[in-house]
C-alpha cells in the first residue's frame, strides 16, 4: 500500500523525548487504499479469507449435526453408553449425604456431579457422543479412565460438577469442597489438552466450539506421533547400524588377534622344528644311535604338529589345554629329578610315558 514505516532508530528517539520526523503519506498512491483485519486464533494462523482451522471446524460441525447441538433439557432417545451412566449415578450407598458428588462405575462415562446436575450432565453427553459417533469416533475405557478415539489417538475425557472451598467456623477451621453447579468438561491429562467449563455462556452452547478444538488437538497429536515415529524408525536405524559397526569391529579386533597369535605360534613352531630336527642330527650322527632320543624326537614333532595353528592335530594328552595359553601358564608338579609324574599315573587305556627323556638319563 505504500504506507511509510519509521526508520531505524525512530522510537528510541520517541522513547527518550527526541525530536523526530515523519514521513508524509504518498500523495499519487494508486494501489489498495483499504486493509482488513482478522480476529486471530492464538493456537491457529489464520487461513483462506481470514477463517481460522477452528473457526471452520466449528462451522462444519454446526453444519452437519444441527440437531444433535440443540439440548432441549431432556434425554430423547439416549445412547447406551448413557443409559448405563445414568443407572451408576442414580444409585445411593449408605454413606450418601445431600449434596454428595456421585460418580458413574469402572467401564462407563466418566461422570462426577451432585444429584442436581445429574439430568443436565447426561444431557450434555449424550448430545457429544452421538456427534462423535457420526464422526465416526470411539470409545475406550481402561483402568476407570474414559478414551475417546480419533484417528487412533486415544484422549482422557472426563465432565464433572467443580466445587467451591469453604471453611466451617469451628475451632480446626474444617475445608469443606461444595458441588456449585458449575460443570468443566475436559480432554486430555496432560499437554495437550482443552477444557470447556461453564461461564457466561453454558457448556451446551459451546458444545460445537469444544468439539472443534478437541478435532483439532487430535489431528496435531496424529501428526506429533507420526513425526515421533519417525524419528524413532531413524533412531532404531542409526542404532542398528551402531551395533553392527561394534559387532564388526570387534569381530575385526577379534580376527586380528587371532591371526597375530597364530603367526607368533607358527614362528615358535618352526623354532621348536629347528631344534628337533638339531637334536634328531646329532643323535643320528653317533655311532650307536640312542634310541630313547629317537623317541622323544617323536613325541616333539606330535606336539609341534599339536601346536602348529596350520594343523593343530588331536592329542590325547592336550584335548583340554589352549594353544595360546599354554605358555602362560605353570608347569604342571615334576618328580625329583624335573621328570613329570604323569607317566607313573597314565590311565590304563592310555600309553605311558614312551621313554625316560634322554637329558634326564645322562643325569642318572
Amino acid at each position: 500500500m505504500g504506507v511509510p514505516v519509521p526508520v531505524a532508530g525512530y522510537w528510541a528517539k520517541v522513547q527518550h523525548g527526541k525530536k523526530t520526523t515523519v514521513k508524509p503519506l504518498p500523495k499519487d498512491h494508486s494501489g489498495q487504499k483499504e486493509a482488513v483485519l482478522y480476529l486471530r486464533d492464538e493456537n491457529h494462523p489464520a487461513t483462506v479469507d481470514g477463517v481460522t482451522p477452528q473457526a471452520a471446524m466449528q462451522a462444519l460441525i454446526e453444519r452437519e449435526h444441527p440437531d444433535e447441538l440443540k439440548l432441549t433439557g431432556k434425554l430423547d432417545d439416549p445412547d447406551p453408553l448413557i443409559i448405563k451412566a445414568q443407572a451408576a449415578l442414580q444409585k445411593r450407598n449408605v454413606y450418601y449425604r445431600a449434596g454428595d458428588i456421585l460418580k458413574t462405575e469402572s467401564g462407563q462415562l466418566d461422570i462426577r456431579v451432585s444429584d442436581t446436575q445429574i439430568k443436565r450432565a447426561l444431557c450434555i453427553m449424550d448430545a457429544f457422543v452421538k456427534i462423535m459417533r457420526k464422526r465416526g469416533r470411539e470409545f475406550k475405557f481402561r483402568n476407570e479412565v474414559t478414551y475417546i478415539v480419533i484417528s487412533e489417538e486415544e484422549i482422557e475425557m472426563a465432565l464433572r460438577e467443580t466445587s467451591t472451598a469453604t471453611i466451617r467456623e469451628d475451632r480446626w477451621q474444617t475445608r469443606d469442597l461444595i458441588p456449585n453447579g458449575r460443570l468443566e468438561l475436559k480432554f486430555g491429562s496432560y499437554e495437550p489438552t482443552i477444557t470447556g467449563r461453564d461461564g457466561k455462556v453454558p457448556i451446551e452452547d459451546q458444545l460445537a466450539k469444544i468439539i472443534a478444538r478437541l478435532e483439532l488437538m487430535a489431528e496435531e497429536m496424529r501428526v506429533k506421533t507420526l513425526e515421533d515415529k519417525i524419528w524413532r524408525a531413524a533412531y532404531e536405524e542409526k542404532e542398528r547400524l551402531r551395533k553392527l559397526t561394534e559387532e564388526r569391529q570387534k569381530l575385526e579386533i577379534n580376527s586380528f588377534q587371532k591371526s597375530l597369535r597364530d603367526a607368533i605360534r607358527w614362528q615358535e613352531t618352526n623354532t621348536f622344528r629347528n631344534y628337533i630336527d638339531h637334536i634328531e642330527k646329532n643323535a643320528l650322527m653317533a655311532e650307536q644311535p640312542d634310541e630313547e632320543i629317537l623317541a622323544w624326537v617323536q613325541w616333539a614333532r606330535n606336539k609341534a604338529d599339536w601346536y602348529d595353528p596350520l594343523i593343530e592335530k588331536a592329542d590325547e594328552w592336550l584335548v583340554s589345554i589352549d594353544r595360546n595359553a599354554i605358555m602362560k601358564s605353570e608347569p604342571p608338579s615334576t618328580g625329583r629329578r624335573g621328570f613329570s609324574v604323569a607317566y607313573e599315573t597314565a590311565e590304563p587305556d592310555k600309553p605311558a610315558w614312551p621313554l625316560l627323556p634322554w637329558h634326564l638319563k645322562r643325569q642318572a
